[in-house]
């Protein structure tokens, strides 16, 4: 969850009957505050920072069908409008939660290894012995 906007179009399609429900996400909204006044804050809510560059590389990772899909496109779209090195994979046909499903889904499965790869590749970066 990168932002608090219910009223997007994943949410809308995505609101009942793919697991992860519109309603059980404002229920856990409410309770992942401390109060209203937290709402904007950007570690509440990252998709409303003020500013996305300087940032390490990022890996977002979205399904089909999952009420979470648009805020994160859109939060991969503005670490890319600010220069952080970004990768954004869509699964088709996936809900919220697959890559805790690899075990029987293909999706999941791969998934977990573009989180591996991506993870790889950021320990390389920070230093080379560590990754090998």
């Amino acid at each position: 969850m990168t932002d608090h906007n219910f009223d997007t179009e994943s949410y809308a399609t995505n609101a009942e009957g793919y697991m992860l429900t519109r309603d059980a996400m404002r229920f856990y909204w409410r309770i992942y505050l401390r109060d209203d006044a937290d709402a904007d804050d950007q570690r509440a809510s990252p998709l409303r920072a003020r500013d996305f560059s300087n940032l390490p590389p990022a890996l977002v990772l979205t399904a089909e069908f999952d009420p979470l899909r648009d805020e994160g496109r859109a939060y991969a779209d503005e670490l890319r409008r600010a220069g952080t090195p970004v990768v954004h994979r869509d699964y088709p046909g996936m809900v919220h939660g697959f890559a805790t499903m690899a075990g029987v889904l293909d999706q999941g499965k791969q998934a977990v290894k573009d989180a591996g790869a991506a993870l790889r590749e950021a320990f390389r970066l920070a230093s080379p012995a560590i990754a090998r």
